[in-house]
């Protein structure tokens, strides 16, 4: 735009070495999905500031290159040095839009959900040609359930560049914790038409699968990745152990937090195998690090509900029911129509021994959406399954 150029011409340049190191970690990025992939981006970046501290993309870079390694390991020090980085970035070049994004992404993932918002919507109205602002404010909007807001920013987003993988799985992942898990399958198919390898997309596509209680086609999808990332372990793992193969789940999930240590969900699901298997002990110790890890993911975004509900679920795995159906009320105040919160309510409220709440919640996460065919398998839910009236409700469809 007439500002960019404007723009260009009063902020130094990189030296020529400097971006030569900021466009292979750029480039890094652009498939974060590959693991590996963000820490040599890190690498990268942290060479080209070395080359030239006054670098401002570098700084930028950085602390994307950052935020994507907490997301694969939920280590908070990463998170400090990601909003370092990118205030470094914007002393160096305050006007940048593409920075300003960054730093809205920071926003919304720490929970400053307004900021986030304000700071995207400037962002936009000085670009609005660039799809990625309008992605991440459909993200934002999503959050506060402002649900056709979002929808319209999302449609913009894939509008001004259908082919960018991230917006299709956005997209996807929309869908899916919408409960339209057949609009799932064909948004994660639409990224591995682009993308034949893309490991969330295919992680995804299978979980989604499972979803709508195909899960032959989610263990072929699996089956037929490239290589299996410790998602991809542990949802196969998840998997078997709901088929009864309770040894080779156990041994798929021991790889998967070997792969993820530092991953809640992998940790539990590695618990229940523990559990299925007959060794409480362990599986206990698998609930108290999940436990941990989700207590230190809150110490980044106390609002993040998913992990919220999850801590409960831990919770009460670990035999504290008042203290695992406080933290479930807690984040349904946050996400109040969020399906998956809903979900884990019952699921919480069933492991503390109250069965007619749980009945109450799974009502709620079924008729929003949730899935009729994984509540009929979650031996969590096992001791209301049985009840007719929860018979009744999980008969029909997915």
């Amino acid at each position: 735009t007439p500002a960019d150029r404007e723009r260009l011409t009063r902020v130094p340049a990189c030296r020529v070495d400097a971006y030569a190191d900021y466009s292979t970690g750029r480039a890094l990025l652009d498939r974060e999905d590959m693991p590996g992939n963000a820490a040599q981006a890190a690498s990268a970046f942290t060479q080209a500031i070395a080359r030239d501290a006054s670098c401002a993309p570098a700084h930028a870079g950085l602390s994307a290159a950052c935020w994507a390694q907490y997301r694969d390991n939920k280590d908070a020090s990463l998170v400090r040095k990601a909003e370092t980085s990118i205030a470094q970035a914007l002393r160096l070049d305050p006007d940048n839009p593409t920075i300003r994004t960054s730093v809205a992404e920071l926003y919304q993932a720490t929970g400053r959900i307004d900021a986030a918002e304000k700071t995207l919507r400037d962002v936009i109205a000085q670009r609005p040609h660039d799809d990625e602002p309008h992605r991440i404010l459909s993200n934002v909007l999503e959050k506060e359930g402002r649900d056709e807001e979002a929808a319209a920013e999302l449609l913009r987003a894939i509008e001004l560049r259908p082919t960018n993988v991230v917006n299709h799985l956005a997209q996807g992942n929309t869908a899916y914790y919408a409960g339209r898990f057949a609009e799932a399958v064909r948004s994660y198919s639409r990224v591995l038409e682009i993308q034949p390898d893309n490991v969330w997309a295919i992680s995804n596509l299978g979980a989604a699968y499972w979803m709508i209680g195909e899960h032959q086609k989610a263990f072929a999808v699996y089956r037929a990745a490239p290589k299996a990332d410790a998602t991809i372990l542990s949802n196969t793992g998840s998997f078997l152990l709901l088929e009864g193969r309770v040894q080779e789940a156990a041994q798929a999930l021991e790889k998967a937090v070997a792969l993820a240590p530092r991953d809640d969900i992998k940790r539990r699901n590695l618990g229940d195998a523990y559990l299925r298997l007959g060794d409480r002990a362990k599986a206990l110790d698998q609930y108290r690090q999940a436990r941990d890890l989700t207590q230190a993911l809150l110490s980044v975004n106390a609002r993040d509900a998913h992990a919220l509900a999850r801590h409960a679920l831990y919770d009460a795995k670990l035999g504290q029911g008042s203290a695992a159906v406080q933290h479930v009320r807690e984040a349904v105040e946050l996400g109040p129509d969020d399906i998956y919160v809903l979900y884990k309510a019952a699921v919480v409220h069933c492991l503390a021994g109250r069965a007619v709440d749980a009945v109450v919640w799974l009502r709620r996460a079924v008729e929003k959406g949730y899935s009729r065919s994984d509540a009929r398998t979650d031996a969590d839910l096992a001791p209301i399954l049985k009840l007719p009236e929860v018979e009744v409700l999980l008969r029909a469809g997915t």
